[in-house]
């Protein structure tokens, strides 16, 4: 068995930083996804056909947003698992995973501000 290798500071803290933001946005999309399922009874009973779509799209999107999230954290724990790999957050597959977790979730918020928007109340 190999010792662990030292990590520059550096190194270690983007690592950190980009952990730190994966586990906040996985947060904040099961959270959006948790409220408005909470109130669905209440948000549904006067929501027209559009407004039932975006919610639903939203949902969807939250959903595979913090998929995504759960991809970088696994990208990242491979990473550090392998021996002799050089850590790097930048590696394609850990950018685009974190680009499409970022991007599910803006448009999945967007969605449900849209629903928030069009819903009427009675």
């Amino acid at each position: 068995m190999t010792a662990p290798v030292a990590l520059d500071p550096k190194v270690e803290q983007s690592c950190d930083f980009l952990q730190d933001v994966t586990k906040q946005v996985v947060t904040l999309a099961t959270a959006v996804l948790t409220f408005t399922l909470t109130f669905l009874k209440d948000l549904a009973t006067n929501a027209t056909a559009e407004s039932r779509v975006l919610i639903t799209l939203a949902w969807i999107g939250l959903v595979v947003s913090t998929i995504f999230g759960l991809l970088v954290l696994l990208s990242m724990t491979g990473m550090l698992g392998r021996s002799g790999a050089i850590l790097d957050i930048y590696s394609k597959p850990t950018r685009a995973l974190s680009f499409l977790q970022l991007l599910f979730f803006v448009v999945s918020l967007g969605l449900a501000l849209a629903f928030g928007a069009t819903w009427e109340s009675p």
